[in-house]
């Protein structure tokens, strides 16, 4: 959940950065075409870029002891927590409510929008003219004078010969431009950034583009004295949020811009500027750097065990199959693992039959074998942490007992999936009775669960989980070396 409001937090972030950008820059140019594409444009990458995700792996340079380093790194990959609740609990958090609320806000807005539309609709499938691709139709109260992509709504009886020309010029313009589709674009926008009060700039300034095009288009057709006079005349008329009215405000604005010389050649130059801009945004939002500190002391090896594989396909639930999650999750791990420097050893790497034997017989210095559950009950749902002590090697069971920790200290604060607190000792597992290297098996979640289900299958989360399981091990291996002296 705390993703989703970061998500929307850079969003609206971002809207203000190019708005700001427009207002400094280009608001006073008379490219009106271009300013228009460039605030469509604005809007669109803002939603865009915060939801790229780009990785760069450094290295960083060996620290002392003490040093904040690892817990850096840590809090790179796991960013929040909660607290452990019972199996069929269902807590609710604060960011839980407020993406709730949210939501419903949201879907008010899109729902009062869509609502407007449809009255707006109503009126369409009245008698109309065709005239040049328009459909002219006559109406003497309400919105009237304005246009709804080719539909134009006039009342003719305050108009001459030559204004009705240049009236329905000017919502010609409107019609080939689409400038209508770019308000049915802003009442998507508003409607997900409604909490953003820089997307209502958007929708006014946006308006302003689009009659300031028009107006330079039609204003050819007589002196701009004359068209500024037919601008005074109709600008009392009422008008709907999704049309284009003749006379909509601010008309002293829009006789102020007739009147103006064109903007010079070379101001297009500013638009260069955005290049920069979209780079920035880019690098702020979109760019994760993770720095590992390259291991040191005697090499280490993790055997990775994707559970099942080939014919053998685990536990299913609708579409989904065990080893196909396995093996996703184990490639995830294998490569966030060797970008910290650890060397790995996977049992299979793609959908083949491995016999249990042979992935036993794998050689490291541990083993950790992943799977998914299912069950009946679909309540079901957690991590479950399981090894096999044996009571003859004190060493080899202090070391599994010491992974386990390891693991539920990291699996305990990922967010949206829930961890058994303890782990469990289990006997009659052939991989983690007779492997070479001491080896815990991890059931990441219940399949039959739509809740671990949903964060099983995110590809998001499960880089969070890979990132959990990747520290815990790194945090093994520091607790390792003393033993191992």
């Amino acid at each position: 959940m705390m993703k989703i409001l970061i998500y929307l937090a850079e969003a609206a972030l971002s809207t203000v950065v190019f708005f700001a950008f427009y207002a400094l820059f280009l608001k006073k140019l008379t490219f009106f075409r271009i300013n228009r594409f460039y605030l469509l444009s604005a809007l669109l990458f803002s939603f865009i870029i915060p939801a790229l995700q780009i990785t760069i792996h450094r290295t960083a340079e060996q620290v002392q002891a003490g040093n904040t380093l690892p817990g850096q790194i840590e809090k790179l990959h796991i960013r929040s927590s909660r607290p452990m609740v019972n199996r069929h609990e269902y807590p609710v958090s604060i960011p839980a409510l407020l993406v709730c609320g949210y939501i419903c806000i949201a879907f008010l807005s899109l729902g009062m929008g869509l609502f407007r539309l449809y009255r707006l609709l109503k009126y369409i499938r009245t008698d109309s003219i065709e005239k040049d691709g328009l459909k002219i139709i006559h109406k003497t109260n309400g919105f009237v004078n304005c246009s709804f992509f080719n539909y134009v709504f006039i009342d003719p009886r305050n108009l001459t010969g030559a204004e009705m020309q240049i009236l329905l010029h000017h919502e010609q313009v409107h019609a080939k431009q689409w400038h209508s589709a770019d308000k049915l674009f802003l009442l998507l926008c508003r409607s997900l950034l409604w909490f953003n009060p820089v997307v209502y700039l958007y929708d006014r300034e946006l308006g302003k583009v689009q009659e300031f095009e028009a107006d330079a288009a039609t204003s050819n057709l007589s002196d701009v004295k004359t068209y500024a006079s037919l601008l005074i005349k109709l600008s009392h008329e009422k008008t709907s949020v999704f049309t284009h009215s003749f006379g909509t405000h601010p008309v002293k604005e829009r006789i102020t811009m007739l009147f103006n010389a064109s903007s010079a050649t070379y101001s297009r130059w500013a638009y260069i500027l955005i290049v920069p801009l979209l780079c920035g945004l880019i690098w702020l939002f979109s760019f994760q750097y993770v720095y590992a500190a390259p291991l040191s002391g005697p090499p280490f090896t993790l055997v990775l065990d994707a559970g099942h594989g080939g014919t053998d396909k685990g536990s299913e639930f609708q579409d989904i199959a065990e080893k196909q999650l396995a093996l996703a999750l184990t490639n995830k791990v294998k490569v966030m693992a060797e970008a910290r420097g650890i060397t790995v050893v996977n049992t299979r790497n793609k959908d083949v039959n491995v016999s249990l034997k042979d992935r036993a017989q794998k050689n490291g210095d541990l083993l950790i074998s992943l799977h998914c559950n299912t069950a009946a009950d679909q309540h079901q749902n957690g991590i479950q942490i399981m090894s096999s002590r044996p009571s003859s090697d004190r060493l080899k069971s202090a070391r599994l007992g010491m992974l386990s920790d390891k693991l539920f200290q990291k699996l305990k604060d990922l967010e949206g999936i829930r961890t058994d607190q303890l782990s469990k000792d289990v006997t009659g597992l052939y991989l983690l009775e007779k492997s070479l290297a001491p080896s815990v098996l991890l059931e990441l979640g219940f399949i039959s669960n739509s809740a671990d289900r949903a964060f099983l299958t995110d590809p998001a989360r499960q880089d969070d989980l890979a990132a959990a399981i990747v520290q815990s091990v790194l945090d093994y291996r520091t607790d390792l070396i003393p033993l191992r002296k």
